[in-house]
C-alpha cells in the first residue's frame, strides 16, 4: 500500500512555500529510504480516482519521487511518468485544480512538462491563466511553462 504520508511530506501542510529541495538532490537519500518500497510496489489498480488527494499523492510518487530515487538506483523513468500523465489527466477531467491548492495543481501538470508533451503543457497553461493567483509557486510554475513551450 502506498505511504500515506506523501502529501505531507511534500507540502508539510503549507501550499504557498516554494522549496528549494524539490529541484535538487538534497533529500534524495530521505527520499529513496521513505518511498522507495512504495514505487516498487505501487499498482495503478489501487488509486481512487474520484479521490483528489489519492490522485495527487500517486502523482507525486511516480513523476517526483521517482526521479529522486533515479539519482540513487537507476530505473525506467519514462514508464512511471507515462503513468503519472494518466493520473494529470484524470486531474484536468474532474477540474481538481478548482478546489485543491494550486501546488498541487502545480505538480499534477509537471508529468506533462517531462514527456515533452507541448499539448498538453499548452493545454495546463491556458488552465493556469484562468485561475491567476498571487503565489510564488504559481509565478515559478507559470515562466517555466511559457519557457517550455517558446523553446
Amino acid at each position: 500500500m502506498i505511504h500515506n504520508n506523501i502529501i505531507d511530506y511534500w507540502f508539510n501542510n503549507d501550499y504557498n512555500i516554494w522549496r528549494t529541495w524539490w529541484f535538487n538532490k538534497t533529500k534524495d537519500n530521505e527520499i529513496y529510504k521513505y518511498f522507495y518500497d512504495n514505487l516498487l510496489n505501487f499498482d495503478f489498480n489501487n488509486i481512487d480516482l474520484d479521490n483528489p488527494d489519492d490522485v495527487i499523492k500517486n502523482i507525486l510518487l511516480l513523476d517526483q519521487i521517482s526521479r529522486n530515487i533515479n539519482r540513487i538506483k537507476k530505473m525506467d523513468i519514462d514508464f512511471y511518468t507515462k503513468q503519472a500523465c494518466i493520473l494529470s489527466q484524470k486531474w484536468i477531467e474532474n477540474k481538481y485544480y478548482n478546489t485543491k491548492p494550486f501546488a498541487m495543481t502545480a505538480f499534477a501538470f509537471l508529468p506533462f512538462r517531462h514527456m515533452n508533451d507541448k499539448l498538453k503543457v499548452k493545454e495546463t497553461l491556458d488552465i493556469i491563466n484562468k485561475i491567476s493567483i498571487n503565489n510564488i509557486i504559481y509565478d515559478k510554475f507559470k515562466k517555466a511553462k511559457e519557457r517550455f513551450l517558446n523553446n
